[in-house]
């Protein structure tokens, strides 16, 4: 048991701050998002009617009827964003045009109704109700506080920071855990069964530390392992796109622009058309057209439907057939819900149930990460002032 104790008071002490950093930095976000009115977290999962599926996609139209939509989106996009990649479908609802970057990072996407050109927000580009819009500094707000929460910002080190956070509150939790249970045991054999107790000379920050651990054991183990899971995910995927190194963890979901390898070339409507056409003349109805450069080509991925809906691959500037990774079979994922990622990412924020109370139950469990973060780091130095005191001035000790 002594190791055990060490191991969870050294932890503590090296990881304290950084664990203090990403559990106020995800409460923020789960505060955020249970009040947000908008519900521009919706599209991402959770939510009022949230569900693991998405409505089957619609034929598309030839994009030549939709040129005055298409060009207004144009217009709006190209300030102060490079465009790689495109994505235009009928969702069923509506005709949706969205546009990325080369990293294909989906907070700085933006997306379009087709037919007017209008802009929309990610939980309506997803097909899910609400409003049609919300306030443009609203959602950046939210997208920079997930970068910041993810790592994300400061590129592959900050993820492996969060990796490392995750890591460190992982052991907590679990040699936490432990150490419990062995004093329960220990305090069982003595005829002291209770879950709760206290100790002659335990101070209030070791009461309330101990009983709001084991309440929320179950929450903070959910949060460290779920986010342990997806900073990997996320490592590995910056690995893929940024870097060419390895396979992404998981199908890159169909409603979400494949990464391209540089902005694109030439006339975007232009290419979205001769693509069109050229998969209209195999045979099919097209449900969903996609622009890349890759492999130093402009690329159109069409998404030709019936029983077996399959990619099939184009030169987007002569229409053309050309070999792409996409035409390799049936995407898999086709739905932002419907891959493990996104049902890990749904428990990570407690919106699995499909509601605001996931929300709440993830506010709590962050207050109580928090709490026990900053209890502990008290209870650290109270001990280490005493150790001074006797002439025991080491920062760790047995």
């Amino acid at each position: 048991m002594n190791e055990i104790r060490r191991w969870h008071r050294w932890i503590m002490t090296v990881f304290g701050l950084l664990l203090l950093y990403w559990a106020a930095s995800g409460l923020t976000l789960a505060i955020y998002d249970a009040t947000d009115s908008h519900q521009v977290w919706a599209g991402e999962g959770g939510g009022p009617g949230a569900s693991l599926a998405v409505p089957g996609l619609g034929t598309l139209p030839d994009p030549a009827t939709l040129a005055p939509g298409i060009a207004s989106a144009l217009q709006q996009a190209g300030r102060g964003m490079t465009i790689a990649s495109v994505d235009l479908r009928n969702t069923g609802r509506f005709l949706r045009l969205q546009f990325a970057q080369s990293d294909g990072d989906r907070d700085t996407m933006k997306r379009f109704d087709a037919a007017s050109g209008a802009p929309i927000t990610a939980d309506h580009a997803e097909g899910f109700d609400g409003p049609p819009e919300a306030p443009p500094d609203f959602a950046a707000r939210r997208n920079g506080l997930k970068s910041w929460h993810k790592g994300n910002a400061l590129g592959l080190p900050g993820q492996f920071v969060g990796l490392l956070a995750g890591l460190s509150l992982l052991a907590l939790a679990a040699s936490g855990l432990l150490l419990y249970f062995k004093l329960w045991a220990m305090r069982r054999r003595s005829g002291k069964p209770a879950f709760f107790w206290r100790n002659a000379g335990d101070g209030v920050w070791r009461r309330l530390h101990r009983a709001v651990a084991i309440v929320a054991a179950a929450f903070v183990l959910n949060i460290a392992i779920t986010g342990c899971i997806l900073a990997v995910g996320e490592i590995q995927l910056n690995l893929f796109l940024q870097h060419h190194i390895g396979s992404p963890p998981y199908p890159r979901p169909t409603p979400m622009p494949p990464p391209s390898q540089s902005a694109l070339p030439g006339d975007i409507a232009a290419m979205l058309g001769t693509t069109y056409r050229a998969a209209r003349a195999q045979g099919g109805e097209v449900q969903a057209i996609q622009l890349v450069m890759r492999d130093g080509v402009a690329k159109g991925l069409a998404l030709v439907g019936g029983a077996r809906p399959a990619w099939r691959a184009f030169d987007a500037q002569r229409g053309t057939a050309v070999a792409d990774e996409a035409t390799g079979g049936v995407q898999v994922g086709n739905g932002y819900f419907t891959d493990w990622h996104q049902v890990l990412k749904r428990l990570h924020r407690g919106d699995i149930v499909g509601h605001f109370d996931g929300r709440l139950i993830d506010i709590a469990a962050g207050l109580a990460t928090i709490y026990l973060v900053v209890s502990s780091l008290f209870m650290y130095a109270e001990l280490r002032v005493r150790r001074r005191k006797a002439g025991r001035g080491g920062w760790f000790w047995q």
